[in-house]
């Protein structure tokens, strides 16, 4: 409520498309939701994991070719997304799109010079 966004009534009443963005934009909102809900731990590994995928969503929106140190900054902060998931919630079943992100999407960006100018099926071809 604090974000005003919806759940859309399609896909299942999950939030989608730009509903997307406005959740991650006030991650600080959802974290602060956990207090006294999840320990101390979890939270901080939660609030950690909101930073990286902050700063990975950006060179996934942006329809442009990216720059090699930005390339080189994606790479990074997917790898520790992935160590940061495995260590910290291990009971997180990592979807297939995480999955091609985290393992792949470095390589794709390296071969085509972006991400955000491919579709997701392109992405996932």
């Amino acid at each position: 409520q604090k974000v005003r966004v919806r759940p859309t009534p399609y896909h299942g009443g999950l939030f989608i498309g730009r509903n997307c963005h406005t959740i991650e934009d006030s991650s600080a909102l959802v974290c602060n939701a956990l207090k006294r809900k999840v320990s101390q731990s979890h939270r901080d590994s939660y609030e950690q994991e909101w930073s990286l995928w902050n700063r990975v969503r950006k060179t996934l929106n942006r329809v442009s070719i990216i720059p090699r140190a930005d390339a080189a900054l994606f790479t990074a902060n997917t790898a520790a997304m992935e160590r940061l998931l495995k260590g910290s919630f291990p009971w997180v079943s990592i979807s297939p799109k995480l999955h091609i992100l985290v393992c792949h999407g470095q390589d794709f960006l390296e071969s085509f010079g972006s991400i955000g100018l491919y579709g997701q099926q392109g992405s996932e071809a």
